[in-house]
């Protein structure tokens, strides 16, 4: 959820469909009033990796994706809303209004993933869902093109992406400009959070007045937060 300069509140969630006995959602991105009002939805995305649940005669069995398009959003200091939530390298631009501004797009071949990308989440998925009868998996050949993004205040946007190896010791970010061109790559501070089913997203880092804080944890009980300074060359 995040409040607008104008105090609007826009909020990401799911909408929940059974059609004939599967588990379909889709996920949307809400705008709400000050006062609480519905006031619309700016976008509905449907193919993100659906989760399947289907009954069998003894046991459950959970169908997970990995690493799924989740939604992503930003807000610019003008209440212009950012947002990708396809497995492509896209983010749209949306004005207050509600009107399209532009796409930022670029050509990209994500890396495949590998055994040692997809270790970690298949445990973490394993221990959360061992009171069910089973889990299966479905694992993309490719990684998602996007893994987060970030609006600075003059409106470059900076995208993190999965290019660089898991056990690499930073994340691979592209920076482009106000219009949408890029500029060039850069090298990002490794962050994650643990926000699923235990399972480590890119999702643990804001930016906020020329400063990058990423969210950072021993455990679960030990958390703590790192600030870097953002400069321009």
């Amino acid at each position: 959820m995040i409040f607008a300069e104008q105090n609007y509140i826009y909020s990401l969630t799911y909408k929940t469909n059974f059609i004939e006995g599967k588990y379909s959602p889709s996920i949307v991105l809400v705008k709400i009033s000050p006062t609480g009002k519905f006031l619309g939805e700016i976008f509905e995305y449907r193919d993100i990796g659906e989760e399947y649940w289907f009954e069998k005669s003894k046991e459950n069995i959970i169908y997970q994706y990995l690493y799924p398009p989740f939604g992503t959003f930003k807000l610019d200091a003008d209440d212009f809303v950012y947002y990708a939530v396809s497995d492509k390298y896209e983010i749209n631009v949306i004005s207050p209004k509600g009107e399209f501004v532009r796409k930022i797009i670029k050509a990209t071949k994500p890396r495949k993933v590998k055994e040692k990308d997809t270790a970690k989440h298949i445990s973490a998925f394993k221990k959360a869902l061992s009171r069910y009868g089973g889990v299966e998996f479905f694992i993309p050949d490719r990684m998602p093109a996007i893994a987060d993004f970030f609006v600075f205040e003059n409106k470059y946007i900076l995208v993190i992406t999965f290019e660089n190896p898991i056990d690499s010791p930073t994340l691979s970010g592209d920076l482009f400009d106000d219009e949408g061109n890029f500029l060039s790559k850069v090298d990002v501070p490794k962050y994650h959070h643990s926000t699923y089913w235990g399972v480590l997203f890119k999702k643990g880092a804001i930016y906020k007045n020329t400063y990058f804080y990423t969210l950072e944890y021993k455990d679960e009980d030990n958390l703590f937060v790192k600030r870097y300074r953002v400069s321009w060359n």
